[in-house]
């Protein structure tokens, strides 16, 4: 993990069946997907699971499907469906809104009886066209405090950085997901960006951890373990709620 966290930060600077009735499961899971969730189902402390968390109940799907392909397909929507319940519905996960949103654009949402082109299949996986390769930053926290420290950041200042990421356009994604966008495996949204935060300070459990939360960003966490339990780290049960959460993903600091 060492390795592919030195790498990333180093690539970070860098029609048929027309009008049938809707009954379309969403989209199978390639065999890469199958491997990687089997890798990590057999971690103690695994990546959150790409369907992240909702606080808002999904809809089922209400237009009508008027033809489709292997790779595409084309729907109807009905009077009440977003991007996220038809990602929910034809790519498995309401966090593909945005693939939605990019085959269609110039819309905020879809227009009840208004054909829109659903991508069953990722149209650039590997994040490259005419214009150059897409590059993900990582932008890496230690402590949560005040002062002048380069190694510590004011809770206010991150809770600001993570609010303008989000209010800008920034999708923050998982380190697990850029692992798979650098193996060409999964495409990830433009503007994407990750968290993590190093060694294990408790003052990421007490500031940085609700902010997550409250607006639902997953972040990384390379944890030291000989330093757990420590007067200013986290103890290993605030360590398992974070993880338990979905939004903070666990791996090892130096061991």
């Amino acid at each position: 993990m060492l390795a592919l966290k030195a790498s990333m930060a180093v690539l970070a600077s860098a029609c048929s069946t027309p009008n049938a009735p809707v009954a379309v499961a969403p989209a199978a899971p390639t065999d890469t997907t199958q491997t990687t969730s089997s890798r990590r189902n057999h971690e103690p402390f695994h990546t959150a699971p790409e369907t992240a968390p909702s606080t808002q109940p999904l809809a089922p799907a209400q237009g009508r499907v008027l033809g489709r392909h292997e790779r595409l397909l084309v729907y109807a929507p009905g009077a009440e469906e977003s991007w996220p319940a038809l990602a929910a519905q034809f790519l498995g996960s309401p966090a593909q809104a945005w693939q939605l949103e990019q085959a269609n654009p110039g819309t905020n949402r879809p227009t009840p009886g208004q054909p829109v082109v659903v991508p069953l299949v990722p149209r650039n996986p590997l994040g490259v066209t005419a214009a150059g390769a897409q590059s993900v930053p990582i932008l890496c926290y230690h402590r949560m405090a005040g002062g002048h420290s380069k190694m510590a950041v004011a809770p206010a200042n991150f809770e600001a950085q993570m609010r303008w990421l989000v209010d800008n356009g920034y999708r923050v994604v998982s380190l697990a997901d850029l692992a798979d966008f650098m193996a060409g495996q999964k495409a990830l949204p433009p503007r994407s960006v990750v968290v993590t935060f190093d060694d294990g300070y408790e003052s990421v459990y007490r500031y940085a951890f609700p902010v997550l939360k409250r607006l639902q960003l997953p972040a990384t966490l390379f944890v030291y373990t000989d330093f757990l339990g420590a007067s200013e780290a986290l103890n290993w049960q605030q360590l398992e709620e974070m993880w338990a959460s979905g939004w903070v993903d666990v791996q090892a600091h130096s061991k």
